[in-house]
């Protein structure tokens, strides 16, 4: 062979110089550049055959970059087997617990992988690495036992997550990891994808950034002396098979290949026609779905999700709207929408409650009960209770840790609970992450647990905990959860009275989630800073605070934020500004927080009645103060995490009530007797005594942090106007869907039924109901109420509603039902009119929830209202126009078309599917003395006999068996799944039922006032003639069976008439 060229040798030396390193105990990546691939793999080639490396090589193709990190599964399990190692073994020495070792077991052994648990909102960032540190663990763990070279061939067909896998091996910090990585690649590489294009920029960069870099000339040609391995070249034309594929990459949160390959799958469903597979395509919209939600692209994510529900809306089918309301109440929750959250997990939950599918109904219970828990909103003990029961027969672990670290919520909203059995429940989470090594589970239980433990007056073993939870997020690197705990710990800091401290943590938080961007975590941290400037007297600071909070709320059009809502920020405003006199804001702010349409939370449900009860001291209502000081007392009793909390804050607004009404000596002795406040918050009782010596000093002086908002106003604001783009999507479609609805409805019930189903689904109300106006008596046509709702009077609401003439909408629990047995929260009755007639009543009811429609949703709901008003009135109208031609207009029966089509429909029908007697029969009456009534009382008289004729007749059927005037006097019955015998018992019983009629003598008397006589002889009688047909014999024809009965009937009429005779 030739000598090597100079830049073949100088690339030699510096895979040596890596080997040597690499063996040394350190990770080594080379990434070899050349103007051709194969140029590169030879090159390769010559290095590891030359230099006695025994390595594994591997060639990536166009294809690899959409399989889970580019086909390195393949490559490990080429290595196990080449060591003789099972992957289980592997999984347990390096103890690989819960969901993912099922999901790392099935991938190594070709199996599909299906996650059993979706990645929490708090946990994403964790998941996303934590699959990666797996894979590196194995990796380390292999390279350990024996130094590991591997070979990558074309690299730049890696995907995004094998790249940033790449990435994370070769920055590896750790003292012992002997592995040497070379990969050969073109830089200038152009990706069809976007995402996979930003991905190979960054990984470019970042190589370039690295020294290892080899260039290889063309003239560098060396003879190739291995076989690379390579995934075989296998394309599945079954796009339903193709789902596993976004299933396999989803499990491994391989989220940019799996957003690709769902788009790809779904073109696949329209290209290849089939778009009649309704449950292929919603399992991958919400596949799709739920990958775009985890990557942030909101948009596309919540168009895939609506587009499930709108399918599942169409089909009724309650399994498919349990699901999706389900994806929906996840996606919210990951948008921070929590009052559309909770609105889609409560319909979410009341359709799963029809089911018997245990793993549907804990997913719908545990995704309620996040939307709850982050708005601090009750849950309630037996649900969660069920909830936990079926979380753990599922075996979703890290929904229990949630679950169990997160109760601590419902302590406010629960008599039940109490602090020792939801610390209990921590231990619970704390142990179950450690048995399935969770450590952001771990870290967050701890955290869980501090808040307890300082709940429960144990303020040492809290700080132990904070710090526990402090360290595990350290190694974890996750800057939001870190801003969460250093807004707990901050927390704590600040009621310890270490207000310095407190300020460090808020102010660290608070840097950390503005760099992030995350608006819902800035919510809540500038909150804890307004209320550590209130606890420190530096008002200015609070009120300059909260002001920005509110701007960033308002534009964003969010209600909640962690364990507080607007209430807080509204009320919290006007109490700092009361206490810095300026009392027109404060009234300001109090008129802001009583506008609201959400409920009070636990805090502000104290704050409000303080904020009152100051502002009655401006007005001199010395009459309203012990109404004011009981309910806040009363309120301070009944939550034990606001009772030392608020304590102090409540002494100091009653000292300054007595204050502004010159009675300083009441105000004394209340610091006085405050000796619990002195004892526990020493400095904050020294300022609220101070103030009675007229000093306003700060306790401590806190500078005010930059506040650089702007950007995340813009964020807010621009998220608020794609919310309402999204909310006036969501009405066309639902106006679209009650559209299709009237064009389909054979009944105005139904219409009814459809519509109060999808308002209930689509606006956050409890109960939907129809009244008939019409009708003298109250009608219900049709009604949808909450599954959560027990024995509600319905009928009472129908009768106080019927007689309403216009539009109501009445609010704040001012409707009182008239038995006076319950308000309920909000009624809205809205007419619907046939033109100037009233002909129902819809009604929209919230028993207790505190959701009431807005301005634009009351005159989206008025539209409905018309829309539905006229698609009855079309259907009344048709089905007005069918009874015209197929009804005898005198009698009521069926007129001879519609007679001869129903026999026609009869017979199809046994034809295709058999039936169950296997006989069908038909009887034809001919009335006998007509003629007489006709000619002695006038044909008016003849007409009503046959009207009464008609109603008798129909006496004596069952409601499957079809009458119908066919003529004259002549009437024709046909019986389905009758024999003929059973036919002419059922003439002989027309028969017996004429006698006793007597010839309609009294009914005639009444009818002509006068007394009417008739002889017995010409009492109206009938004759009968029956056929019957063996359809399991022969072929069922109408015209046979009305040949067949006519003939009886004529025979009928020869032999003495009154008689029932069968055709034979």
């Amino acid at each position: 062979m030739s000598a090597l060229t100079p830049s073949v040798s100088l690339g030699h030396q510096k895979l040596e110089q890596a080997w040597k390193h690499c063996q040394q105990g350190n990770a080594v990546g080379c990434f070899v550049v050349a103007d051709a691939a194969e140029n590169g793999r030879q090159f390769v080639d010559y290095f590891m055959s030359h230099q006695g490396v025994t390595g594994f090589r591997w060639k990536l193709n166009e294809r690899d970059s959409n399989l889970p990190f580019s086909t390195l599964v393949p490559v490990l399990t080429q290595i196990l087997q080449q060591r003789k190692l099972a992957i289980d073994d592997v999984l347990h020495t390096l103890n690989v617990q819960g969901q993912y070792r099922d999901i790392l077991s099935a991938a190594f052994s070709g199996k599909p992988m299906r996650r059993r648990e979706l990645p929490l909102p708090d946990d994403l960032l964790y998941e996303q690495n934590h699959v990666v540190d797996l894979f590196i663990d194995i990796i380390q763990w292999l390279a350990t036992k024996q130094p590991l070279c591997i070979s990558l061939g074309d690299l730049h067909h890696a995907g995004p997550s094998a790249l940033v896998l790449i990435r994370r091996l070769l920055d590896s910090d750790d003292p012992f990891f002997p592995l040497m990585l070379i990969c050969t690649l073109e830089p200038d590489y152009m990706h069809s994808e976007e995402r996979m294009q930003d991905s190979w920029h960054q990984f470019i960069d970042w190589m370039d950034n690295t020294q290892g870099r080899i260039q290889v000339q063309p003239s560098d040609n060396l003879a190739a002396s291995h076989k690379w391995s390579e995934t075989p070249s296998v394309v599945n034309s079954d796009p339903r098979a193709m789902i596993r594929e976004c299933e396999d990459l989803l499990s491994l949160m391989n989220l940019p290949e799996c957003a690709y390959v769902s788009e790809r799958v779904e073109r696949s469903f329209v290209q290849k026609g089939l778009g009649h597979d309704s449950n292929s395509r919603l399992h991958l919209k919400a596949l799709r779905g739920h990958c775009l939600l985890y990557l942030g692209e909101m948009d596309d994510a919540f168009e895939a999700l609506e587009g499930i529900l709108e399918q599942a809306q169409l089909g009724s089918d309650k399994r498919a709207l349990a699901r999706a309301y389900r994806h929906l109440c996840w996606a919210y929750i990951y948008k921070s929408d929590l009052t559309q959250a909770m609105n889609c997990g409560r319909q979410a939950i009341n359709y799963s409650s029809e089911l018997s599918d245990e793993k549907e109904r804990a997913q719908c219970l545990f995704y309620y009960f996040v939307a709850c828990a982050k708005a601090n909103v009750g849950f309630g003990v037996e649900r969660f209770a069920e909830m936990l029961h079926l979380l753990q027969d599922q075996q979703c672990e890290n929904a229990v840790i949630y679950a169990c670290r997160n109760v601590y919520g419902q302590l406010e909203h629960s008599e039940t609970l109490t602090p020792k059995q939801v610390l209990a429940a921590c231990m619970e989470a704390i142990r179950l992450a450690r048995q399935t090594n969770q450590h952001a589970g771990l870290a967050a239980s701890f955290h869980s647990r501090a808040v307890i433990l300082h709940r429960m007056g144990k303020p040492h073993q809290a700080k132990r905990c904070y710090k526990v939870a402090e360290r595990l997020l350290k190694c974890m690197n996750d800057p939001l959860d870190m801003a969460r705990l250093r807004n707990g710990f901050g927390f704590f800091y600040c009621h310890q009275e270490q207000f310095l401290s407190a300020y460090d943590y808020f102010n660290g938080a608070l840097k950390q989630v503005m760099k992030v961007g995350h608006v819902n975590e800035t919510v809540a941290t500038l909150y804890n800073l307004a209320w550590l400037y209130l606890v420190v007297r530096h008002y200015r600071h609070s009120a300059s605070v909260l002001e920005q909070l509110r701007r960033l709320m308002v534009g964003q059009h969010a209600n909640y934020f962690a364990y507080r809502n607007l209430h807080d920020v509204h009320l919290l405003q006007g109490l700092v500004h009361a206490f810095n006199q300026e009392w027109l804001r404060a009234v300001q702010c109090l008129e802001r927080s009583k506008r609201l349409s959400i409920p009070l939370s636990k805090s502000a449900r104290v704050i409000r009645p303080m904020l009152e009860y100051l502002l009655t001291a401006t007005e001199h209502l010395a009459d309203a103060e012990d109404d004011y000081v009981a309910l806040v007392e009363q309120r301070l009793l009944t939550s034990g995490r606001l009772h030392s909390q608020f304590k102090l804050l409540w002494l100091e607004t009653r000292v300054r009530y007595h204050l502004l009404l010159g009675n300083s000596d009441a105000a004394r002795d209340m610091v006085i007797d405050a000796t619990s406040e002195q004892e526990q918050q020493p400095l904050g009782w020294n300022a609220i005594r101070q103030l009675l010596l007229g000093k306003h000093k700060p306790l401590v002086n806190l500078p005010l942090p930059s506040m650089a908002l702007d950007h995340l106003f813009v964020l807010a604001q621009q998220e608020a106007r794609l919310n309402q783009l999204w909310k006036r999507m969501r009405e066309v479609r639902l106006i679209s869907a009650l559209q299709a609805i009237g064009s389909d409805a054979t009944s105005e019930v139904k219409i009814a039924r459809e519509t109060v189903r999808l308002l209930c689904g689509h606006y956050d109300f409890q109960l939907a109901m129809v009244v008939n106006c019409q009708s003298e008596k109250t009608e219900v046509m049709a009604v949808h109420v909450d599954g959560q709702v027990k024995a509600f009077p319905i009928e009472e609401l129908a009768d106080d509603v019927k007689d309403f003439r216009n539009q109501q909408l009445l609010l704040n629990r001012s409707w009182l039902l008239s038995s006076g047995s319950r308000r309920l929260s909000a009624v809205c009755v809205l007419p619907l009119r046939d033109g100037n007639l009233r002909c129902c009543q819809l009604v929209l009811v919230n028993l207790d929830l505190p959701y009431v429609p807005g301005k634009h949703d009351q005159e989206v709901l008025t539209l409905i209202s018309n829309q539905m008003a006229s698609q009855m009135a079309a259907v009344r109208q048709q089905n007005k126009l069918i009874e015209l031609s197929s009804v005898d207009t005198l009698t009521g029966l069926s007129n001879r078309q519609s007679l001869q089509t129903t026999m026609q429909d009869e017979i199809n029908r046994v034809r295709r599917y058999a039936g169950a007697t296997g006989f069908m029969s038909l009887a034809f009456i001919d009335l006998d003395n007509f003629k007489y009534y006709n000619d002695t009382f006038g044909h008016d008289a003849g007409d009503l006999l046959l009207q009464w004729f008609s109603d008798l007749l129909l006496e004596q059927l069952r409601d499957v068996d079809v009458a119908g005037r066919w003529g004259g006097d002549e009437f024709i019955v046909f019986l389905p799944e009758t024999s003929g015998m059973k036919a002419e018992m059922v003439g002989e019983r027309i028969l017996q039922a004429l006698v006793t009629k007597r010839g309609f003598a009294e009914q005639l008397s009444h009818a002509l006032k006068r007394a009417v006589n008739i002889p017995e002889h010409k009492w109206l009688s009938c004759s009968v003639g029956v056929s019957e047909t063996n359809y399991q014999k022969t072929v069922p024809e109408a015209a046979t069976m009305l040949s067949e009965a006519d003939k009886a009937l004529y025979q009928a009429k020869e032999t003495g008439k009154g008689k029932v005779i069968r055709f034979r």
